[in-house]
């Protein structure tokens, strides 16, 4: 099996993407990484909600009629409310087949 990896850094700020395009086999996906907010650390929200919106349409934008997985964006260290986050999303990939990815620890 070849894997083989393509990346792409497009990062000028919140609201950004860059891109992983992934080769394993025959198997083609695309990783995004989405600058939603400028640090993670201290008390208070950090997350961008405006941030949110622009990358999840970014996505939109470029992978139209892609399957799509992410995280809880937004909702861990950077403090932001995954209700407010939720709707973002749901609106900005709107007809597109996206799906919450929750990771679960091995206990």
């Amino acid at each position: 099996m070849t894997d083989n990896a393509e990346t792409a850094y497009v990062l000028t700020g919140p609201g950004s993407i860059s891109t992983a395009n992934i080769i394993r086999g025959d198997i083609e996906f695309v990783i995004v990484n989405g600058y939603t907010q400028r640090h993670w650390r201290g008390p208070g929200i950090k997350a961008d909600y405006a941030a949110i919106r622009s990358v999840m349409r970014q996505v939109k934008t470029n992978f139209p009629g892609r399957r799509i997985g992410y995280r809880q964006i937004g909702a861990g260290l950077a403090g932001g409310n995954w209700s407010e986050i939720s709707a973002i999303i749901e609106h900005a990939l709107q007809g597109e087949d996206h799906t919450l990815v929750l990771f679960q620890p091995n206990t």
